[in-house]
């Protein structure tokens, strides 16, 4: 069972346009960047993106978003790098290197990547504006939709079976699924397990990749943790308050020491995780 949104999904450049509204709160810890690449996401009128993916207001009191009628939201980052806020402009330029002006009516949050969503009336009215398609002797740009979103319903081998099936149609270019990221995990420490590697040797397998990147982390961690302490503490300066740095050797061999016991925390719960991997489940084939 699935279900599926056909949307528009293109790549594009923005870049704030109007330099006027920028420089209030949104701007605050930006880079003051002049351009950012992002995903243009266009969704057809009358549907939403309710249970694919989640908007919310990028404010303490993030509150759930809807797309506007008129403009477009933009993903927090992209936001504040370019010192754009609800009501500023921007310039999008796709990949003909044809600018639209584009009014941010909110900033949604997203913690991976940056989008730029749009409902599709506010997509033609931003994207016609400038009379771009008209060129081509159309009123209106044709809506044709070149991505979807699927949601998967069942259990995870429904689910990888859906996806595989997917990537073996020829008019889908690209599919990315968790479920097949975890299976392809899961069978290579059965493959392990079906070769007669022992309960202690399949943890060691593991902790050993664990242990090898924890040791030289803390060993460098700690002299770069020591020489950005003192400037990084020197750069705080409040009316009437005095900040002293003092380090001791004790101090520093405690941080290293609660690294480690970090890592060993790891390693018992990836421990119990690797016992739990069933070796004929895992290597069965989704099909």
């Amino acid at each position: 069972m699935s279900e599926t949104k056909p949307i528009i999904v293109k790549a594009m450049t923005l870049s704030a346009q109007d330099s006027s509204k920028s420089g209030s709160s949104m701007n605050d810890g930006g880079a003051g960047l002049t351009q950012v690449s992002l995903q243009l996401i266009v969704v057809p009128d009358g549907q939403s993106l309710d249970g694919y993916i989640y908007l919310e207001q990028a404010q303490k009191a993030k509150s759930p978003l809807t797309l506007p009628d008129l403009g477009a939201l933009l993903t927090v980052n992209a936001a504040k790098l370019l010192n754009l806020e609800p009501g500023s402009k921007g310039l999008a330029e796709d990949d003909l290197h044809q600018g639209h002006s584009v009014t941010i009516a909110d900033i949604t949050n997203n913690y991976t990547g940056n989008s730029l969503y749009m409902t599709q009336s506010a997509y033609e009215s931003a994207f016609n504006a400038d009379g771009a398609s008209n060129r081509h002797g159309s009123d209106e740009q044709s809506f044709k939709t070149n991505a979807c979103l699927i949601k998967l319903k069942g259990d995870d081998q429904m689910k990888i079976a859906t996806a595989k099936d997917l990537e073996q149609d020829e008019t889908v270019p690209s599919v990315v699924s968790n479920q097949q990221l975890k299976e392809d995990f899961t069978s290579n420490y059965a493959i392990v397990k079906v070769l007669g590697f022992r309960r202690g040797e399949v943890h060691s397998y593991v902790n050993k990749e664990t242990f090898m990147l924890t040791m030289p982390g803390i060993a460098l961690g700690l002299p770069v943790g020591w020489g950005l302490t003192y400037p990084m503490v020197g750069m705080i300066k409040m009316p009437g308050i005095h900040f002293e740095v003092q380090t001791s050797p004790l101090g520093w061999l405690i941080v290293g020491f609660l690294a480690l016991v970090f890592a060993l925390a790891v390693m018992l719960i990836t421990n119990r995780s690797l016992d739990r991997i069933d070796m004929v489940e895992s290597l069965k084939s989704s099909e």
